[in-house]
């Protein structure tokens, strides 16, 4: 696997029906390199999106009540 978690905060766009088991392993990885990230599900994506952000685009995404 190449390695391309570069940043501390991530937004991940995921599709839970085709890419849970590809998830699971990942997302291992980021908890083990405390990698902070924030989960939004759209059942129209065909692939893992992993966005990398800044500290405070993570804090608005992850508060935000919408």
């Amino acid at each position: 696997m190449k390695t391309f978690l570069t940043s501390d905060y991530y937004i991940v766009f995921m599709n839970p029906s085709k890419h849970k088991k590809e998830w699971n392993a990942i997302r291992l990885i980021m908890n083990v390199s405390e990698i902070n990230y924030c989960i939004f599900i759209d059942y129209e994506k065909e692939f893992l999106e992993f966005h990398p952000v800044t500290k405070d685009e993570f804090k608005e995404y992850y508060y935000n009540p919408n």
